[in-house]
């Protein structure tokens, strides 16, 4: 098995033609967030603007210092679509409890999910109840939840619909003139009413995902941008400078991963 941790950061090199296929900087996950689907590589000399996509089937071992494929059967394609790492991501449970951040995940050799790693406590990928870009949420009641279906949207009607207008005769003409309001406007207040309008409830609010967390804990190894520039050296304490530094670099997972 492999935590996500010592995944980040590793070379991934091919066998084939002796190459260097660049640098895992994050992991890209199914919808179910139940498997990796693949592996996203950062090259500072060629695709700073997107990731390089390695299928996670493609992968033979991690077990050393790289993640070494066989052979690529076709080449690599840039992507910049964002990645939907949940790493940080607040956690809850079926109660509502809070939990903690998301701080690791362990995958199986074939990249599926085996646990979730909560603060000190671990989740095994069954207990995931649902989750979004925002928000993970676990059933650590040891009874099954079974959610309701999202009910589709309706779709419009191909029938025409006939409206049938109630016949509505002609009032006779009035024969004497109705008297006048004197005020009008006087009447027209005592008249008027108010309907209250209730202000909408507030969303529940969970914080902002931030990476303040980090300050005070110690870097296990060290961190470099993509031009080799080094962010935070092994066993340096993370300050509000690494952290700045490294979201300039687009380096906050990886620090995460490596702040303990």
């Amino acid at each position: 098995m492999y935590k996500l941790s010592d995944i980040i950061s590793k070379q991934a090199i091919s066998l084939r033609g002796a190459q260097l296929l660049g640098t895992v900087s994050n992991v890209r996950f199914a919808p179910t967030l139940k498997k990796a689907d693949a592996l996203l590589l950062i090259d500072g000399e060629e695709n700073d603007d997107g990731y390089l996509t390695l299928p996670a089937k493609a992968v033979s071992t991690m077990k050393e210092d790289s993640v070494v494929v066989r052979a690529l059967s076709s080449p690599l394609t840039l992507s910049a679509l964002p990645p939907n790492n949940p790493i940080n991501l607040p956690c809850l449970n079926q109660d509502g409890k809070m939990l903690g951040r998301l701080s690791d995940i362990t995958f199986d050799d074939k990249f599926a999910v085996v646990a979730f790693v909560v603060g000190e406590s671990e989740y095994v990928a069954d207990t995931l109840l649902s989750y979004s870009s925002s928000l993970v949420i676990f059933n650590d009641s040891g009874a099954p939840i079974k959610l309701p279906r999202a009910r589709p949207n309706p779709k419009p009607s191909d029938k025409k619909t006939i409206v049938k207008t109630a016949f509505v005769p002609t009032p006779p003409p009035l024969t004497e003139q109705a008297p006048a309001i004197e005020n009008p406007t006087e009447t027209e207040e005592k008249t008027a009413v108010t309907t209250p309008t209730a202000a909408p409830s507030p969303a529940p609010d969970f914080g902002t995902p931030d990476f303040s967390f980090l300050l005070g804990k110690c870097v296990t190894k060290t961190l470099c941008a993509a031009s080799g520039r080094i962010i935070a050296e092994a066993g340096e304490i993370v300050t509000e400078q690494i952290i700045a530094d490294a979201t300039r670099e687009n380096k906050l997972v990886q620090l995460t991963l490596r702040a303990y």
